[in-house]
């Protein structure tokens, strides 16, 4: 009878097995070390991904720290070279221009700070990179420097020819304290039915994606605008109906159209550090905007007593615009504080 599992076959002396040695391995344990070295390359595979997002987001917290830096250094410069004017103004008009100068620059600074505010929300309703915001705020900036030229040089004219604008000037600075003060803070961060927005979008035929940092590309044979082109519009505008409020609020200190002009442009020539310093940091002054509500109030009054023929000195102007700023930061840092 034939044995089920083996068979001999006697040759000679020699007895061969018909089957073949029983292999050292089975299906199922070649698809267990399958599965493991998969389950291997696969997690190795994700700790390169970890360690390649890592080192990225290293390189932009580096990138980041440098360009703050660098901004610190051109705020510290601006300054420094701003103090160096105000000596000269002071040398050449006398103490009262020299006073006149530090409330205006301080004053515009301070106004310009709700300027940076609507400014980030914009950015972000656009979704422009990081890497090209300081491309969009330098076109903005440079806009603004004649803009303001423009309007203060206009401004003083009117104030010197017809004395019934300082009535005028007094009441749009009332509007703007009371805007300031009371307005919808949850309308101002969206800007979906903003109608700046709205009407650079239908008035510039554009693009949805970026390309680059380029503010017009070619789109099947169209050279059409890029959203960053569009940005730079918006914030164009935006600086220029901000410029309503601060020129009077500026004219109210000064009438000399030497220190206010350049006064004025020392400050909007800080605005380019003065955000990536401040922009982060804007949500965490909550009562910086009623501070900056009571000057233009102050200054609306100022100009309504100066039609009257009361004087409100500059250096009692300049006193105000300080106290009320360093009680608005104050009481912020306060509040974060006990937080």
């Amino acid at each position: 009878m034939i044995d089920p599992v083996r068979d001999h076959h006697h040759l000679g002396d020699a007895t061969v097995d018909i089957f073949e040695e029983e292999p050292d391995f089975c299906p199922s344990s070649q698809l267990a070390r399958g599965e493991n070295e998969s389950n291997g390359e696969e997690a190795i595979r994700t700790k390169m991904k970890q360690g390649q997002s890592n080192r990225i987001e290293d390189e932009t917290a580096r990138s980041a720290a440098s360009e703050y830096k660098r901004a610190l250094i051109r705020t510290a410069a601006l300054t420094f070279f701003t103090l160096v004017l105000c000596l000269i103004v002071q040398f050449t008009y006398g103490s009262k221009q020299a006073i006149g100068f530090a409330a205006v620059y301080i004053l515009e600074l301070s106004l310009s700070v709700d300027n940076l505010f609507v400014f980030v929300l914009i950015f972000k309703y656009f979704k422009v990179p990081t890497e090209h915001q300081q491309r969009v705020l330098f076109y903005g900036i440079a806009g603004a420097v004649v803009m303001r030229g423009i309007m203060i040089g206009v401004g003083l004219a009117a104030l010197n020819a017809q004395k019934w604008i300082l009535l005028v000037l007094g009441l749009v600075l009332f509007f703007s304290s009371y805007k300031v003060a009371f307005g919808d803070e949850d309308e101002d961060e969206d800007l979906s039915n903003n109608f700046i927005i709205k009407w650079a979008k239908r008035l510039i035929p554009a693009t949805d994606a970026f390309d680059g940092g380029k503010f017009f590309t070619l789109q099947e044979g169209r050279r059409l605008a890029t959203p960053l082109l569009v940005c730079t519009v918006c914030l164009e505008i935006s600086d220029a109906l901000f410029a309503v409020d601060s020129v009077p609020a500026c004219l109210g200190v000064s009438h000399n159209v030497a220190v206010v002009l350049t006064a004025n442009l020392c400050a909007v020539a800080g605005l380019q550090s003065l955000f990536q310093i401040l922009a982060r940091g804007l949500a965490d002054l909550p009562y910086l905007p009623p501070a900056v509500a009571l000057i233009l109030a102050f200054l609306g009054v100022k100009l309504v007593l100066e039609f009257f023929g009361a004087d409100v000195g500059t250096g009692a102007s300049l006193a105000v615009v300080a106290l009320l700023l360093a009680a608005g930061v104050a009481a912020s840092l306060a509040q974060e504080r006990v937080r």
